[in-house]
């Protein structure tokens, strides 16, 4: 799976990259909030070690569409490990 890091900046490179704790992205509209998450859990997904899995969950529909679609564009192999989803469809899962 590779990641296209010519279209990040160096603050969204820095958001692929980080590794401790947990990470809070701010942006305004159309400055690339998406495209960097999209790439921070492509490269999350490249490390992930044996059992593990990535759970992005979303307030809406039609951000969890979008995401998929780009994360779509990578190894169904390793995509396989992540649930992209909104809050309820997470919750309809965890239930069945």
């Amino acid at each position: 799976m590779r990641l296209d890091y010519k279209n990040l900046n160096p603050a969204q490179h820095t958001a692929v990259h980080h590794t401790q704790s947990h990470l809070l992205i701010i942006a305004g509209p159309g400055t690339g909030k998406t495209h960097t998450l999209a790439c921070r859990i492509v490269h999350l997904a490249e490390q992930l070690s044996l059992n593990k899995k990535i759970l992005a969950i979303t307030f809406t529909n039609k951000a969890a569409e979008e995401m998929k679609l780009r994360l779509a564009r990578h190894s169904k192999a390793e995509l396989n490990n992540i649930f992209v989803g909104t809050f309820h469809s997470f919750c309809l899962q965890f239930l069945k």
